[in-house]
């Protein structure tokens, strides 16, 4: 029998290391373990995608997955503030810049389809957008005078059409404040030269009726005197007797010690 010819020759595989196998098997089977486990954060939920695809949402705590196939998005569920200014113009065309502060977080139990629909950062690419054109909005239907003392109206009717658009996109509203409203130097220069006529004006008015009443007073005063006069007149001409009287009523009780020609004693004291 013929002998049969190797056909990679002379070649002879390398044979594995003991050592070094020693050394792959357990790092493998390390690595192995390690991931296929994780821990969600208290304030996250985990997104869980297997070959590119979104299985579902993870709570917080500890979970087993699938190693090497699956990797585990985890997305912030705590409450986000956001703070900015936006520009934008009342109904008579004033330049308002509106600085508005809000706080909102997404809904808990849909965040696989936020993740699906708009990716990781979600609010920073729902939110700002959303916000400013409602801000825009109602700023419009407002011009710049009534917006400073309709102020609180405003807010609440931006924080209604905010609160409605981002509830569509999953996201929540813990508050919203329009921390300023600033108008163009122009228009504030304006506002507050009218602020002080009308103050002035008012001022003018007050000591106008303030000189009307005085003399109304002492018109009033005037004619309470004459008429007291006149009664009185009245009765003494009526009653003689009644000078002797009042002059009684107002006398110390001394006579004259002297008297100058002729004269009469005002009273007649044998009366």
């Amino acid at each position: 029998m013929r002998n049969q010819q190797n056909p990679f020759g002379n070649f002879n595989p390398p044979k594995l290391n003991m050592k070094w196998s020693a050394l792959v098997i357990p790092f493998f089977i390390f690595l192995l373990v390690m991931r296929s486990w994780t821990v969600i954060d208290a304030g996250y939920r985990g997104v869980e995608i297997r070959l590119g695809k979104v299985q579902g949402t993870l709570e917080e705590g500890f979970h087993f997955i699938a190693p090497f196939i699956t990797r585990i998005e985890k997305i912030s569920v705590r409450e986000t503030k956001i703070q900015n200014t936006v520009q934008c113009y009342s109904q008579d065309a004033q330049v308002v810049a509106s600085t508005f502060s809000i706080n909102l977080y997404p809904t808990k139990s849909e965040i696989t389809e936020l993740y699906q629909e708009v990716g990781r950062d979600f609010i920073a690419k729902l939110a700002p957008q959303i916000i400013e054109a409602s801000i825009k909005q109602v700023i419009g239907q407002y011009k710049a005078v009534d917006l400073i003392t309709n102020r609180l109206k405003a807010t609440q009717e931006i924080r209604m059409k905010i609160l409605e658009s981002l509830k569509e996109k999953r996201l929540n509203v813990v508050n919203f404040e329009l921390v300023n409203i600033d108008f163009d130097d122009a228009f504030e220069k304006a506002v507050k030269d009218k602020v002080i006529a009308v103050e002035l004006s008012k001022k003018s008015l007050n000591l106008l009726e303030k000189a009307k009443n005085d003399k109304q007073i002492k018109i009033t005063e005037a004619e309470a005197e004459a008429e007291s006069m006149r009664i009185r007149a009245n009765a003494l001409q009526a009653n003689r007797n009644l000078i002797e009287y009042e002059t009684i009523m107002k006398w110390n009780g001394v006579l004259p010690q002297y008297m100058m020609g002729d004269s009469v004693p005002l009273l007649n004291i044998k009366k």
